[in-house]
């Protein structure tokens, strides 16, 4: 199974943003050192009052100084931006990577960012479905005829074509059952998002395996998972460190209309040990090796994505955290 970490790009008020980037790049050369797979990061537009750089800018600065890691935008908010512009991007994004990168996408659903960016978060859906296909002729064809009902062009040429022949493997996120059946039906692998319990999350993979052969497709290449990981000294210890600032960030999810996070935030605050132990992966090294190793064995995920990092953990609590991801990485491999 192999392991990456997602770098956390938002910041509070207040936060020196200089030494926050500093930060950043010394967590991939961290992971680099300590054998993970890949680094990933996020998307999102107008998140003030919290401070955010955006993905593409991130992944191009950290691409330089990531080794053989694989780089992965996770994920790139396609239904509310150009689909060209995003594969022309991503496709130079490979070429400086030499064919390192994934292309995860999702819809999204901020009110604000469709609002700011000039969408429609009614159509947010079919919009995204044309531009992943869109995408994919663009990545492919040296002439793109397209005619949908978003987009049109008429034998246009497209500026580049990725390092990867026919570009980037594509997995599409979200956690509702309409967006695993659009990863099962226009993607090469679904990405769970973090919120879904272990109960839900194994329904959601034998739905995704059914959707699949629905629309008579091989099973993916890799069965991604993205989980809140934190490992300290001991299972006490590393709920005690992690408790206020990723309860912090789940507030935040609520606040911006993320409907999981908001049914659930009752249940994070009357007890968070409860709702993190069969959904996120928050503990002393031996407890964190075998819940990794449950993922592999019983419920088939091939690449771990570990969000590490929240608002307010001290840095230094984020690289022992990646050293002993490492550790436990090794273990299961």
């Amino acid at each position: 199974m192999k392991v990456g970490i997602f770098l956390t790009t938002q910041f509070e008020e207040g936060e020196n943003l200089t030494q926050s980037i500093d930060s950043i790049l010394q967590q991939v050369e961290v992971a680099k050192v300590a054998g993970l797979d890949s680094v990933w990061a996020g998307q999102h537009f107008a998140t003030g009052p919290v401070k955010m750089f955006q993905m593409m800018p991130i992944l191009c600065r950290i691409a330089a100084i990531s080794g053989e890691m694989q780089i992965g935008t996770a994920i790139s908010l396609l239904s509310m931006q150009s689909p060209v512009r995003v594969a022309e991007e991503i496709s130079t994004l490979d070429w400086l990577t030499k064919g390192r990168v994934i292309f995860g996408a999702g819809i999204g659903y901020r009110d604000d960012e469709f609002v700011s960016t000039g969408h429609h978060k009614s159509t947010r859906a079919k919009r995204f479905t044309e531009a992943i296909e869109l995408l994919r002729l663009w990545w492919k064809s040296e002439k793109v005829t397209f005619h949908g009902d978003f987009f049109n062009m008429s034998d246009i040429g497209p500026s580049l074509h990725p390092y990867q022949k026919n570009g980037p493997k594509i997995w599409i996120a979200g956690e509702v059952e309409a967006s695993v059946k659009r990863a099962a039906t226009i993607g090469d692998a679904w990405i769970p998002l973090p919120i879904p319990d272990n109960q839900e999350l194994m329904n959601k993979l034998n739905y995704f395996k059914e959707q699949r052969k629905l629309v008579k497709k091989e099973s993916p290449y890799e069965q991604p998972l993205m989980r809140e990981v934190y490992i300290s000294s001991n299972d006490e210890e590393a709920y005690k460190e992690v408790s206020p600032h990723l309860l912090k960030k789940y507030k935040t999810y609520a606040s911006w209309g993320q409907e999981e996070s908001s049914d659930s935030l009752v249940s994070i605050e009357e007890n968070f040990k409860s709702f993190c132990s069969n959904r996120f992966l928050i503990g002393g090294p031996e407890s964190i090796t075998k819940a990794m190793l449950d993922y592999k064995l019983n419920f088939g995920i091939t690449h771990l994505i570990c969000r590490i990092q929240w608002p307010g953990l001290k840095h230094e609590q984020v690289e022992r955290s990646i050293k002993l991801i490492g550790e436990c990485a090794k273990l299961i491999n």
